[in-house]
């Protein structure tokens, strides 16, 4: 029988790459943590996502989602916004664990949100991109593309930008969900589109 592989969230030091903590989940961990009030909040292969003391590396809570977490966590006015394999977007409380509330899409979801406005943004591999209420969970809009959205979206001045596995960016409005332009690039967007402003000329990239 081959040994259990143990899979850890490394904290090192910016300046000398010196170890500092390490923390180990019980799953592969893809998602990207994000640190918010001294908590660094990440989503493991496990099913759980971990809240931990981002000095110490210490566990102050977990939560189970149910289902694999590639989705990493967005952190905004003290709550975790975070997705899941269990075709769940999930608002958890930052200091309690507590789920403030769950939206349910038809496929799993591997996006990370971006939150603006009061309004969550978050792409599934059900083909859409979906326009939450922050507060209430509540569905504003969605936005049908070709094939899956893995791709993380980015808001700035009132647009939503996102990619999907149907090869298009597309640019939406983020209050209506109308789509305002999209850009075919001929093959699969799994990366998230960065926006910076350079003398009034709009630049996207992809990380």
């Amino acid at each position: 029988m081959s040994a259990r592989r143990i899979t850890k969230l490394y904290a090192l030091g910016a300046r000398t790459g010196a170890k500092l903590w390490s923390y180990p989940t019980g799953g592969y961990t893809l998602s990207s943590p994000a640190v918010a009030s001294g908590v660094v909040y990440v989503g493991s292969y496990d099913h759980n996502v971990y809240a931990l003391n981002a000095h110490t590396g210490a566990l102050i809570w977990k939560f189970c989602h149910g289902r694999h977490v590639f989705s990493s966590p967005t952190v905004a006015n003290g709550v975790v916004y975070v997705g899941s394999w269990d075709k769940k977007c999930v608002c958890i409380e930052c200091s309690y664990r507590c789920k403030l509330w769950a939206y349910r899409t038809r496929n799993a979801i591997e996006s990370s949100s971006a939150v603006a406005e009061g309004v969550v943004y978050v792409g599934s591999t059900d083909n859409n991109v979906y326009a939450l209420d922050a507060s209430t969970g509540t569905k504003l809009w969605k936005y049908k593309t070709g094939y899956e959205v893995i791709s993380s979206p980015a808001v700035a001045n009132g647009v939503v930008y996102v990619g999907s596995w149907d090869g298009k960016l597309s640019a939406l409005g983020a209050r209506t969900g109308r789509k305002l332009w999209s850009y075919d690039i001929g093959n699969a967007i799994s990366s998230s589109p960065v926006v910076r402003e350079w003398d009034n000329l709009r630049v996207l990239g992809w990380r």
